[in-house]
């Protein structure tokens, strides 16, 4: 095995992986080899369709997340993180990395707590304004931790930003007129994307359901509604009756949603760390509806903190139904004024250079 420059550890979720990938790629053209980058991570994580498909080596080692409400469970864990720290050991004494850049998530405490015994520096990168247990741990040895949000509560802090992928920089190099038009979006009319991730959102979808009714009759609206799988059969079956309303386009999944989000004049999300940046990536105004039981209730606060920069309005799940749905909607469509000054505001806060800023840390952190 050859000698690594930088081990990127963490996965299980796309929101711990586009980050990593989005760095590597920096790094990459900065000059560092893709043999000098090496991601770990799970066996189980989604990891292992994205990481070899961009071209990087990717280990995967044991571990697993401590559940609390469980001894059975959680004395497997406990088994399997602590192999997964033996692995760690064995990996990194072979491959000499330079610096351990930490995503979150139980898949890269073994690394990181590896790294300690083996006093290779560590930069913990946190995704969310709401710091995970594995990050608030190895931010007591990490050297630096980068952060997404400015107010995020973690020691030695450095704001980042949350690196976001390379389609959706290239998305912003696109005239939206051109997607408009080969998705045949009236051009007088507003396009609200609403999505709830790959499996769907229930809650978001039937509130969108039940909402199109009461939209305002007086603006033209096309509603590009990505369902899921879950939910998509059920919704689908709708298609004709809310199409008596507005231009209703339901879909069961998005497979280029860069430019589809970069069409968009708003859109209807959850608030998790990777489409909250790059929703701010790509100037988007949004009405985001948290995911009430996420650890920590961290995408409350990444909503939070985008409401308060303006670009933002939120919709708490509880209250989200057809008619609070379109009650917000409507304020927000029926304002022209309003929805340019969030977008702007999305503008402003884009971090469309997280992923340098981050890859320049590594570079500073292993000298």
């Amino acid at each position: 095995m050859n000698e690594c420059f930088v081990v990127i550890a963490g996965g299980g979720t796309a929101g711990h992986i586009h980050p990593g990938l989005a760095v590597a790629n920096a790094l990459t053209c900065d000059g560092y080899n893709k043999e000098e980058i090496l991601f770990v991570g799970s066996d189980r994580g989604i990891e292992q369709d994205l990481v070899p498909s961009e071209g990087f080596e990717l280990v995967t080692i044991s571990g697993a997340g401590i559940p609390r409400r469980n001894p059975a469970a959680a004395l497997r864990a406990i088994y399997l993180l602590t192999r997964g720290i033996i692995e760690a050991l064995r990996l990194l004494r072979k491959r000499k990395p330079k610096v351990i850049l930490a995503l979150g998530g139980f898949a890269c405490f073994p690394c990181a707590l590896a790294s300690l015994i083996l006093k290779i520096p560590v930069v913990a990168h946190e995704q969310n304004a709401v710091p995970g247990l594995a990050n608030k741990v190895i931010s007591r040895w990490a050297r630096q931790c980068a952060v997404s949000y400015k107010d995020t509560s973690l020691r030695n802090t450095v704001y980042t930003g949350n690196p976001v992928r390379q389609a959706i920089i290239e998305a912003r190099r696109i005239d939206s007129s051109h997607i408009r038009e080969k998705l045949k979006v009236p051009n007088e009319n507003l396009f609200i994307v609403a999505t709830g991730g790959s499996l769907g959102a229930r809650r978001i979808n039937l509130a969108l359901r039940d909402a199109i009714p009461h939209f305002d009759k007086g603006i033209g609206l096309t509603v590009y509604h990505i369902i899921g799988r879950r939910d998509w059969e059920e919704i689908a079956r709708s298609e004709g009756e809310l199409r008596k309303y507005i231009d209703y386009r339901p879909i069961e999944f998005e497979y280029d949603m860069p430019s589809v989000l970069r069409s968009a004049d708003l859109i209807i999300s959850r608030a998790g760390g990777s489409i909250t940046a790059e929703i701010a990536a790509l100037g988007l105004p949004s009405v985001l509806v948290p995911l009430p039981n996420a650890p920590g209730d961290h995408q409350t606060a990444n909503a939070q903190s985008m409401v308060a920069l303006g670009s933002a309005r939120i919709l708490t799940d509880e209250n989200c139904d057809g008619l609070s749905l379109s009650t917000l909607i409507n304020q927000v469509i029926k304002n022209p004024e309003e929805l340019h000054m969030m977008r702007q505001r999305a503008e402003m806060n884009n971090q469309i250079n997280a992923s340098e800023a981050l890859a320049s840390l590594l570079k500073k952190v292993a000298l």
